[in-house]
């Protein structure tokens, strides 16, 4: 179904490194006045089209109204629907009144997943993707066996902070796809969305190397947003794949999280059942996914974090939500400059590599169009009980199904 009507662009989800002056935005705050609304995504659209035009002429009529915006941006992609706005308390009762509306949110700010050191000699997290053991140095030299197939003919969706889509290393397949900050230029200036597209499918620290990748930017150049920008880049992206007639090649990877939100919950659910797998970070919480979205998502594929000895780290979040690990501490991939690499720790970087494998067993094996194969493939692949301390978590760390020696 395509996306309809879409205005102004706001503000996302994030990742950034310090909190430098009083205004910057802080983790799980809400946007003050400002609210995402799902309807009933049974509405057609033109009854989807008149909810919004409501919702537009309660706003205006509404005397207290004063400098609010009103509706920003709308959301429609098969099976879900929503809106955003800015919105006095008196158009806020009615809006919740109405009986096409089945959840409001307040639109929250979110902040770093990650901690960002520069180190030498990290590319262990692709080998142990094709390892039956871990490593006893993390400068250990071990190696990455692979298929020839490496991701040829799928599709990595990369919803982060632009992607540096023109660095040798992507070999011409990282392609710009959509730009929900447009108030800012689109490319990576914070360089996390590059670090993660280059573990899932760069020709050098890729796990499918030969995937294509798309940029869904939604972050700002200091990896700050709200979940409206994050939805905006979502709905497109799953309208881009149903439209392109690739739905079940394709894939979401999404290292953002913020505090448990139903709305992008039930987005990430009728992405699933539409055909589009997203793969997510557990977070860096120290605790329990349930708490984060879309980590707490079903549907979706959430990945811990493990040291290059295969054991938790100590920042990941762990819990039943967890359905895989992989190594996501100390790990290198792309930076901003042609050459140029740099060294991030964080379930940001597990999660890319699980994306990046997802993509190659479905080159490789085939029949894994449905997400529900394609996370069964990934499951009866991963080695068992490998991890240490998974604190309640499925014990599974991902593996591609070539033993290496090491």
């Amino acid at each position: 179904m395509a996306g309809f009507s879409k205005q102004v662009a706001l503000l996302l989800g994030a990742i950034v490194p310090t909190l430098a002056a009083p205004t910057t935005p802080q983790h799980g705050s809400a946007v003050p006045g400002k609210y995402i609304v799902k309807v009933k995504p049974e509405l057609t659209e033109t009854d989807f089209e008149g909810q919004v035009q409501w919702v537009a002429d309660v706003h205006k009529r509404s005397v207290s109204r004063r400098d609010a915006a009103g509706l920003q941006k709308t959301f429609s992609f098969d099976g879900f629907k929503a809106y955003t706005g800015e919105f006095d308390d008196s158009t806020l009762a009615l809006i919740k009144a109405n009986e096409s509306v089945l959840i409001v949110e307040p639109d929250l700010v979110v902040n770093p997943l990650d901690e960002f050191v520069i180190q030498e000699n990290a590319e262990f997290n692709l080998a142990l993707l094709s390892s039956l053991k871990g490593f006893g140095s993390r400068e250990a030299v071990n190696p990455y066996v692979y298929d020839e197939s490496a991701g040829t003919g799928q599709f990595a969706y990369v919803v982060d902070t632009g992607i540096y889509v023109e660095h040798e290393d992507f070999g011409g397949r990282a392609f710009k796809g959509y730009n929900a900050r447009p108030e800012i230029p689109w490319r990576d200036d914070f360089g996390h969305g590059t670090h993660c597209a280059g573990t899932v499918g760069s020709s050098t620290y890729g796990v499918a190397k030969n995937v294509t990748i798309f940029d869904v930017k939604v972050l700002d150049q200091n990896g700050f947003g709200t979940i409206s920008n994050m939805l905006d880049g979502y709905t497109w992206v799953v309208n881009n794949a149903t439209a392109e007639g690739r739905i079940g090649k394709s894939l979401v990877s999404m290292s953002l999280g913020w505090p448990r939100s139903e709305i992008i919950n039930d987005a990430v659910q009728a992405a699933y059942e539409a055909g589009l797998l997203t793969v997510v970070s557990a977070g860096n919480d120290f605790g329990d996914p349930y708490n984060k979205s879309p980590a707490s998502a079903p549907q979706a594929l959430t990945v811990g974090s493990t040291t290059y000895q295969r054991a938790r780290a100590p920042y990941s979040n762990a819990g039943p939500l967890i359905d895989i690990w992989a190594a996501g501490s100390e790990v290198r991939s792309l930076a901003t400059a042609q050459g140029r690499t740099s060294v991030k720790s964080g379930t940001s970087m597990s999660t890319p590599a699980v994306a990046g494998l997802v993509a190659y067993l479905r080159a490789l094996h085939g029949g894994l169009e449905d997400p529900a194969a394609a996370v069964a493939k990934l499951k009866e692949l991963a080695l068992r009980d490998v991890v240490s301390d998974v604190k309640g978590s499925p014990n599974l760390f991902a593996h591609n199904g070539a033993a290496a020696e090491a």
